[in-house]
């Protein structure tokens, strides 16, 4: 089955095909600043790449797929100071964390997670040839990159660079030659982390280290990019003045895909307005599957409200769907019948944008489809049909086997551990631990 996705690129701003699945597909997708425990907006993120890429594959493509990691940044400095630990035990604290709950969630299609301090080498070279080609400038052991040299900026957001506010979170740089100026190289004041630089002691901006990595990693120019669309102006137009600067290949990525923020009562869920549910909190009450799919049913490139009544109605169609799997798997075995084609409707549909609110009335419709057939001792196809609800169960990350499913007990148990383990009360995760162990399951820890 021959299926080429057509997904919105904002960069051309409507909706493009991709390449034919003769070419391996890079993406590059913009990962958290780990400064505290990720929230379920990152989820969204994080659980609709998954989803994409497992599509990819699906069909046919072959992905890789990478997604960096923050780890030094004024607000991983700050919550260091408030821990009263160093950064960068702060950093791989809630790295660790994020890794943990990418597991809770199935979120396991990623290749790499390179970090920004592992590339700080790459990070100075692409620095230093931004200033050899005039588009980047140093002052005070700072080193900013010149907007004014780079005409297309702006191109990305599709606006005209008069109408961009700046491109920094702070405002009134004296350094800088004008206020839509970036920073590439931060100079650091005394006790902050820091590496050596042409320019002096201190870290990467922010923008920069993105480029640098993809510029290691995968070269210019790549297929895919993929963020929150709230990076698409100041970091991602970074980005492109960055790398097509530094390269002279534009466009140096060709698709760029940005989907829609969480929002709680329509205001965007984040740390800063302390509306935000942590991934670890809501697996304490609810199973990933539901997490997953509640996150994945809006479209992506819209806002997405979340609620309890959505996670709770997400767990009902997951019920809904192990049933008739059940079902299914409980006939008797046969080539003929319905769900002949059903799995390559449901992958034509999502083909279309990744609409996954209509493909998953594909679906309920074969559901439907299923449950008359049987009810009426008609046969169905149980060998396409099981194939068609596998290739859901991976792209939804949704276990439709009562044999690959975890009690409600368990689910808790482990999540609870979880936030103990991250927390370092030790004594709380062993004995959540032994509780579990009791049950009949094994305990393998990675380090914290």
């Amino acid at each position: 089955m021959a299926v080429i996705p057509k997904i919105y690129n904002t960069r051309v701003g409507h909706a493009e095909q991709l390449r034919d699945t003769s070419r391996t597909l890079r993406l590059f997708v913009c990962g958290p600043t780990v400064n505290n425990h990720a929230h379920l907006g990152h989820a969204r993120l994080a659980v609709f790449f998954d989803f994409f890429v497992k599509y990819l594959r699906t069909i046919g493509y072959s992905v890789e797929y990478i997604q960096n990691i923050t780890d030094i940044d004024d607000k991983i400095i700050t919550a260091g100071a408030k821990l009263g630990i160093p950064p960068a035990e702060a950093a791989k604290m809630f790295e660790e964390s994020y890794m943990a709950d990418m597991r809770s969630l199935d979120v396991d299609s990623v290749d790499k997670y390179p970090r920004a301090t592992d590339h700080i080498l790459e990070i100075i070279s692409q620095i230093q040839r931004l200033i050899e080609k005039g588009h980047a400038y140093a002052a005070h052991g700072s080193v900013y990159f010149s907007v004014a040299s780079f005409p297309a900026y702006g191109a990305l957001s599709h606006q005209h660079v008069e109408d961009l506010g700046s491109a920094e979170r702070t405002e009134n740089n004296p350094d800088k030659k004008s206020p839509h100026d970036f920073v590439l190289w931060k100079a650091s004041k005394e006790g902050e982390p820091s590496w050596n630089s042409p320019w002096g002691a201190g870290r990467p901006g922010w923008h920069v280290e993105d480029t640098a990595i993809a510029e290691k990693i995968f070269g210019f120019p790549y297929e895919l990019h993929g963020g929150a669309n709230e990076l698409i102006f100041p970091h991602h137009e970074a980005e492109v003045a960055q790398a097509e600067a530094v390269s002279g290949v534009s466009p140096f990525v060709e698709h760029w895909i940005h989907i829609g923020v969480l929002t709680v009562g329509g205001q965007k869920m984040s740390k800063s307005l302390g509306n935000f549910t942590t991934i670890k909190q809501a697996l304490t009450t609810h199973s990933p599957e539901a997490i997953r799919l509640a996150l994945l049913l809006p479209h992506y490139r819209a806002p997405s409200d979340y609620s309890e009544d959505i996670l709770h109605q997400a767990q009902k169609n997951i019920d809904r769907m192990r049933a008739c799997v059940a079902r299914i798997k409980d006939a008797r075995p046969s080539s003929e019948g319905i769900g002949f084609a059903a799995r390559d409707r449901f992958l034509e549909v999502l083909a279309d944008d990744l609409n996954v609110s209509v493909a998953l009335k594909v679906v309920f419709e074969t559901m439907s489809e299923v449950n008359t057939a049987l009810d009426n001792k008609e046969p169905i196809n149980t060998e396409k049909l099981l194939e068609f609800f596998a290739t859901v169960s991976t792209l939804f990350g949704l276990a439709l086997s009562k044999s690959e499913t975890q009690s409600d007990e368990v689910r808790k148990l482990i999540a609870e551990r979880e936030v103990a383990r991250v927390a370092r009360d030790f004594a709380r995760a062993d004995e959540l631990r032994d509780r579990l162990t009791a049950l009949g399951h094994t305990v393998q820890d990675k380090s914290v």
